[in-house]
């Protein structure tokens, strides 16, 4: 499973772009996406009800985001996305192209260190074809997740 946060949010499994009709409901591509921008770090039951209903969440919040997480599992495969109770989280199995940029950028400066210019010149054009596809997660416009989110990747661009 491949996750894509530059430009609109992708899923790709065996090769092949899921459709948002695959993915789920609204609330659960949310949800996908706030795991996926917190990749490998637990997100609380409190955060996804924040993120899917703001100020307005439902009676039973807690219910409704297992039910949103069930129907991710039944999109996805049950392996996807670990947890419960405390929070859920997405495995470390699968791949996000903002790791993809950095790492290509990390092999880019390990690249010129040691005098292969051009080297470093590919991983670099390789990582800015990832960022060309538009800004982190452009489709979520207006959301304080995703905005903390998009802050996190300028520092980093702005550390290099």
């Amino acid at each position: 499973m491949e996750f894509g946060l530059f430009g609109t949010f992708s899923v790709w499994r065996d090769g092949r772009r899921l459709t948002d009709r695959e993915i789920g409901a609204r609330k659960a591509r949310m949800l996908l996406k706030l795991l996926v921008v917190e990749r490998g770090r637990p997100v609380t039951i409190d955060r996804a009800v924040d993120a899917l209903w703001g100020d307005a969440p439902p009676e039973r919040a807690e219910e409704n985001v297992a039910t949103v997480v069930s129907r991710l599992r039944a999109a996805l495969g049950a392996d996807v996305v670990a947890g419960g109770r405390g929070g859920y989280q997405l495995t470390p199995t699968a791949a996000v192209d903002v790791d993809r940029v950095v790492s290509l950028l990390d092999e880019a400066d390990a690249r010129l260190v040691c005098g292969e210019a051009p080297l470093a010149r590919a991983a670099v054009d390789q990582a800015l074809a990832f960022v060309a596809r538009g800004d982190l997660l452009c489709d979520e416009a207006d959301t304080p997740w995703a905005d903390e989110a998009r802050r996190d990747m300028e520092r980093l661009a702005q550390s290099r």
